[in-house]
């Protein structure tokens, strides 16, 4: 379950807290959980070929109410062989311990291949902060991802590009050094600079509402959490499979 349903990552590490010491509420948040996974017991992620194989047995094609809707430029899928990765947080969501929650999303053949929704380790001081120490963490993770790729001869000839929705992180990692309200963080957060540099990563912004991975990180409206679901489940059909039917 915890390997194909990255739709309920968030409620998860959330619930995951109090494990110890549960309350009723938190006993009722699970039923509601069960409930949704009940219903949804037959889903999981779809991963699109270019053409399809004959020779398998038929199955099921997955559908959505609008696709077009869920597709903006930002999440069209040109090559089913490139990675795309996109990574959030939240910043003051967390009244317990007030740590900031990461959520990372990395897809491939039109499905997700590897999420991560965690705590950060140090709390944060501004929403940038937490930005940049998401991202790093999901520049590690693109290395690792991209070693085994290489691995099994799909490699990443160009840099794999991480989407953000964050302007001001944008500036800070473009600025190419740190800056004075800047250097109280650890210097570990700055090696993402260096992996742009090194054309291993690229940077770009993307729309809120288009950023799968902010489902990841808090709980969302029904209407932009099934958008985001859709998408990191694979039942949006890519555009390079569209191209060729």
């Amino acid at each position: 379950m915890v390997t194909c349903r990255p739709e309920i990552s968030f409620p998860l590490i959330k619930l995951s807290q109090y494990i110890t010491k549960p309350d009723l509420e938190h006993f009722k948040v699970v039923q509601e959980l069960y409930t949704y996974i009940r219903a949804t017991i037959d889903d999981g992620i779809y991963y699109w070929r270019e053409n399809p194989r004959l020779d398998l047995p038929a199955g099921p094609i997955s559908t959505t109410k609008d696709n077009d809707k869920c597709t903006p430029p930002t999440r069209q899928q040109y090559d089913r062989l490139k990675t795309r990765v996109s990574v959030d947080s939240d910043y003051t969501n967390d009244t317990t311990r007030r740590r900031p929650v990461t959520g990372i999303s990395i897809k491939l053949a039109g499905g997700t291949i590897f999420y991560k929704t965690s705590f950060q380790s140090t709390i944060a001081l501004s929403s940038t902060e937490a930005e940049f120490i998401a991202a790093c963490e999901a520049a590690k993770i693109i290395l690792y991802i991209r070693s085994i790729l290489d691995g099994i001869n799909i490699t990443q000839d160009s840099a794999t590009t991480l989407y953000k929705d964050n302007q001001g992180f944008l500036l800070m990692v473009n600025s190419g050094q740190p800056t004075k309200r800047t250097r109280h963080m650890d210097t570990k957060h700055f090696a993402l600079q260096h992996w742009v540099d090194l054309d291993l990563l690229f940077l770009k912004i993307i729309n809120k509402a288009d950023n799968e991975s902010d489902g990841m990180t808090k709980n969302l409206g029904r209407t932009l959490f099934y958008r985001h679901m859709e998408y990191l489940m694979g039942n949006i059909i890519p555009e390079y499979v569209k191209s060729d039917t």
